[in-house]
């Protein structure tokens, strides 16, 4: 929900509400959905960091000899 929608559901301008929710901290509420695929796991991440703690190329993802 907006703050304009919420403002009208409540009943107020927008500005008003606007107003209410920068005075309440102005934080909307985050996410929790899972990450979408374009990010690494932390199991990938870990296997990243070793492979180049061994000094292998992680930009083509070769496997280190």
């Amino acid at each position: 929900m907006t703050t304009v929608e919420a403002a009208q559901a409540v009943g107020v301008s927008w500005p008003v509400g606007a107003r209410w929710f920068r005075h309440a901290g102005g934080m909307p509420p985050i996410s929790l959905d899972e990450p979408t695929g374009r990010y690494l796991s932390f199991a990938e991440r870990e296997e990243i960091a070793l492979l180049r703690a061994q000094g292998c190329d992680t930009e083509g993802m070769e496997p280190c000899g």
